[in-house]
């Protein structure tokens, strides 16, 4: 059964809890005794999965293996699958998903690409598809743009990213045979440009051809049109003034929030996308912000996400921070949870929170720390969106409000005279014995996709 992102409107907005949270609750963290480390650091980087039966997993690296985990159970994960990548071991691995496939890759390694079928869970196994290095030994990220033509057909592309040698870019199509991808092009951005300028791609956001390509080196974020790989055109460019690491769009298309990681310390940066090739290179920065939860300094961020109306940032030593960009050029700290709180008040550099995940239908969010291990967290959004999974309501009198849960709601209590009350569930509204409606309220009780 499919699960949709539901709203809780009665929710108060918490206070900060000290500098570990605000409005952001940890439900739990999963680090296990024994696993290997790579020079003090065992985790990288993280995403998610969904099964057509609605279970929810996420997908973790570890410093020498992939590791699955059922998150369906937001507070109780369980590992059910891991895969040994290599005697060796490494800081960085990456995931994408595309059907019942995911797709790994590794940096400083040799492992080239991994390939996992998770379509037999919850009650099956997980398959390994195949190891291969027919199209490069390592990458440092992934991409997979997927989308559907005109004429109904899926198009599956995956763009592997920051590979060693002349190559910036390789592109691989995955959707005529996920288990056996075929090349389609290694990009060579000097080759499409006539220049001899470093356009190495450390990340890339990808939306129908659009990639939006955080070239680091060249301190600039790049906007190419890849719908014809041999005749690839730039559609934007925008020098970013320092090494900017990744990239993430708004559902419209008019914003980008990028990160830059070196030097350390730098803000979160917001451009315009407006008016993307048209003229090429007009797109513009718009601002920068940034939201210390510590005493002293500034945090890094490493990768940032946007869902609907909110960027969620993986921010390394601030942990995992959720910013309300419903004012797309004026983002607003809403929540954070610090998963690294060995810092005593200053910044230091780049360890603690890796990578986020906050496209679960349930509301669960799951963030790697490279040090602690996997936080599985949920967000108080205060009035608009709590993505709660379930809701008990035990006040002796019920405020007026709509009060939304993803999965199920119960009340006990009363509905007082003159109050508008709503209740909302997917699942199931449970009014418990106790409950009652005084005359001259509005009330309802719902079962309702939203």
């Amino acid at each position: 059964m499919k699960y949709l992102i539901l709203v809780l409107s009665m929710l108060s907005v918490t206070g900060m809890l000290g500098q570990e949270s605000l409005n952001m609750e940890k439900l739990s963290n999963w680090d296990p005794a024994g696993y290997p480390s790579y020079a003090g650091l065992q985790y990288n980087d993280i995403w998610g999965w969904t099964a057509d039966t609605g279970e929810e997993y996420a997908i973790i690296g570890n410093a020498d293996s992939i590791i699955i985990l059922n998150v369906t159970e937001c507070a109780n994960p369980q590992r059910v699958y891991g895969f040994f990548g290599s005697d060796a071991t490494f800081f960085w691995r990456d995931f994408k998903t595309y059907d019942d496939y995911v797709y790994a890759v590794c940096d400083s390694c040799n492992e080239g690409l991994h390939i996992f079928d998770l379509g037999a869970l919850p009650d099956g196994d997980v398959i390994h598809v195949q190891t291969t290095t027919e199209f490069f030994s390592r990458a440092h990220n992934i991409y997979i743009d997927e989308y559907q033509e005109s004429n109904g057909d899926t198009v599956a592309k995956l763009y592997a990213l920051g590979v060693p040698g002349a190559t910036d870019m390789i592109v691989l199509d995955i959707s005529t045979d996920p288990e056996d991808p075929s090349l389609l092009a290694n990009v060579n951005f000097n080759d499409v440009t006539g220049s001899n300028d470093n356009y190495y791609v450390h990340d890339a956001y990808i939306r129908q051809d659009t990639a939006y390509c955080s070239h680091g080196s060249d301190e600039s974020l790049i906007v190419w049109d890849m719908s014809d790989l041999d005749n690839i055109e730039e559609l934007g460019y925008i020098n970013t003034g320092d090494y900017n690491h990744s990239s993430w769009v708004d559902a419209s298309g008019d914003y980008a929030y990028f990160a830059e990681e070196v030097p350390q310390g730098q803000p979160m940066g917001i451009i315009d996308l407006a008016n993307l090739g048209s003229p090429t290179d007009d797109i513009e920065f718009v601002g920068d912000f940034v939201d210390p939860i510590e005493s002293s300094g500034s945090p890094t961020p490493h990768n940032p996400f946007v869902r609907g109306d909110y960027l969620y940032i993986s921010y390394y030593e601030d942990g995992t921070k959720v910013y309300d960009i419903t004012d797309r050029e004026d983002p607003v700290l809403l929540a954070y949870y610090d998963t690294y709180t060995v810092n005593n008040g200053s910044y230091s550099g780049t360890n603690g929170n890796w990578g986020t995940y906050p496209y679960f239908e349930s509301g669960c969010i799951v963030s790697s720390d490279d040090i602690s291990g996997l936080f599985t967290l949920q967000v108080d959004y205060g009035l608009t969106d709590t993505h709660t999974p379930e809701v008990d309501i035990d006040d002796a009198t019920i405020e007026s409000g709509c009060y939304q849960a993803s999965n199920h709601l119960r009340s006990t209590g009363g509905v007082s005279g003159g109050n508008d009350v709503t209740l909302k569930g997917k699942f199931s509204v449970t009014l418990n014995a106790g409950f009652c409606v005084e005359a001259g309220s509005t009330f309802e009780a719902k079962i309702e996709d939203f």
